[in-house]
């Protein structure tokens, strides 16, 4: 059996983190999470300003709000602790 090195994360800080700072609290977990981390960084950087004019520009963060706190329920406790 392989070992696995310790992360010792938390994954109700991680969800706490995602109530509070939304798509910024992949940062916490950035070694597992850098895809995540930039792929709603550039939708927010490029979606937002499109959808304001149109009158519906909340949209974005929202979703990216919703998108980052689903995805830090799901994960289970062990993905806090090791690293792959």
């Amino acid at each position: 059996m392989e070992k696995r090195k310790k992360y010792n994360k938390s994954k109700a800080v991680a969800i706490v983190f995602a109530v509070l700072f939304s798509y910024w609290s992949w940062l916490y977990t950035y070694r597992k999470d850098k895809m995540n981390f930039w792929a709603g960084f550039l939708i927010a950087i490029i979606g937002t300003p499109i959808l304001i004019p149109v009158g519906i520009g909340y949209l974005i963060p929202l979703g990216l709000f919703v998108w980052a706190l689903i995805d830090r329920i799901k994960q289970p406790v062990e993905y806090y602790k090791y690293l792959k």
